[in-house]
């Protein structure tokens, strides 16, 4: 038997005495992949390996962690799956044993290139994403465009601040889409009008991979499904506080990023440690606004004309101001609201859809024909943002 090491995700003790002979000739061999690390990870080394090694006739077995178990099966090439555990009791029944464990734990190689770059170089030819057996989730009823969210990420330093993820759900459903938060119950999400988490429903991986596959578009973290919908070939934005998006999604042509490093003049550090102040700065620079400018939501709007067949349309608002408010609160709603300056408030039964009212004591109304909502200060345009989804909402 031919044993590779491969420096992996993780600093793991050696186990083997590795002969570091990659073999000439991989036709027909058994070959067990072990990769125990990250659900991102082992999409990216089994997920890139496995089917070119099938292509060569070789029976492929891997070994991952127990709850990745299900989802690594669907990826194409993968034939067996063993405990981690029992890895190294099996490798009298393999040719070859690639042993993943810390190969891209060097920093300085991981900030120079992206991870697909680094396991071609590790396991001696090129590796591009993998790809997916399973069959989406059917599409809604409603015929509704769906975006998945997924707010996790394992390592603090990546995670975006909750109320943001709350507010990005709001403006995309103010939009018209349907939006589904991913990951485990312990995630941030929640359900609402037009709003589900997955977690409430099913928890299982596959079934959220599955139910991705049927998006419409994805936004999330540089976590597990930012990779899933990578290899998916789902559009979508990942935020990036910690690492370089050309590190890790440049094999990923339908994913864009979404960072705040040339805006802070910072570098990512890719610290694991727990609350790395510039990582958590780099995250918590990043606004709502930058996600939906990075999206721009033409892809989504574009779906929304063809699944619908009529054109995507923005909220009338009319603004009713005398004072410099009136022009910075157009300048805030112009990209998705159709705003129109007033001197009065227009006559009941007009052609907005929204009033917003400045009023004498420093705040406004906003309003529809049944709903109204107070804001007590104008200088906050996120509270009046939040004022126009409730009263949107209510008045459906």
């Amino acid at each position: 038997m031919e044993v590779v090491e491969l420096d992996g995700f993780q600093i793991l003790p050696a186990i083997i005495e590795p002969s570091r002979k990659i073999p000439e000739d991989w036709t027909s061999l058994t070959i067990l992949l072990k990769f125990v690390g990250g659900i991102g990870d082992a999409i990216i080394g089994i997920g890139s390996v496995a089917p070119i090694l099938k292509r060569k006739e070789c029976k492929i077995i891997v070994s991952t962690m127990e709850h990745q178990r299900r989802l690594i099966l669907t990826m194409s090439g993968v034939d067996e799956w063993i405990r981690p555990q029992t890895a190294h009791q099996n490798l009298d029944k393999v040719d070859v044993f690639i042993e993943f464990a810390g190969s891209l734990n060097n920093s300085k190689e991981l900030l120079a290139e992206d991870y697909y770059t680094l396991v071609s170089k590790k396991i001696g030819f090129n590796v591009v994403p993998g790809d997916f057996n399973f069959i989406a989730v059917p599409k809604r009823k409603d015929n509704k465009c769906i975006v998945g969210l997924h707010p996790g990420a394992s390592n603090p330093n990546r995670r975006w601040l909750n109320e943001r993820w709350e507010d990005l759900a709001y403006e995309l459903v103010a939009r018209g889409f349907y939006v589904a938060w991913l990951g485990t119950k312990d995630e941030f999400g929640f359900s609402d009008k037009f709003i589900e988490k997955l977690s409430d429903v099913d928890e299982d991986l596959v079934y959220q991979a599955r139910y991705l596959a049927g998006c419409s578009y994805f936004i999330g973290t540089d976590s597990s499904f930012a990779h899933i919908a990578g290899v998916l070939g789902v559009k979508g934005a990942v935020l990036f506080g910690n690492t370089s998006p050309e590190h890790v999604i440049a094999r990923y042509i339908k994913l864009k990023g979404v960072s705040a490093f040339d805006r802070l003049k910072l570098q990512p550090t890719r610290k694991l440690k727990v609350n790395d102040d510039i990582s958590l700065r780099c995250m918590a620079a990043i606004e709502v606004k930058d996600v939906l400018d990075a999206i721009d939501c033409t892809d989504l709007e574009q779906e929304l004309v063809v699944r619908n067949s009529i054109p995507s349309k923005k909220w009338k608002v009319g603004v009713v101001s005398n004072t410099l408010f009136g022009d910075e609160i157009e300048k805030f709603l112009w990209s998705f609201c159709d705003v129109t300056r007033l001197s009065n408030v227009p006559v009941v039964g007009s052609e907005f859809e929204i009033l917003i009212i400045e009023n004498n004591n420093g705040g406004c109304v906003v309003k529809t024909k049944n709903q109204a909502v107070r804001v007590s200060k104008t200088t906050n345009f996120e509270n009046i943002r939040r004022a126009m989804r409730e009263v949107f909402l209510k008045a459906e």
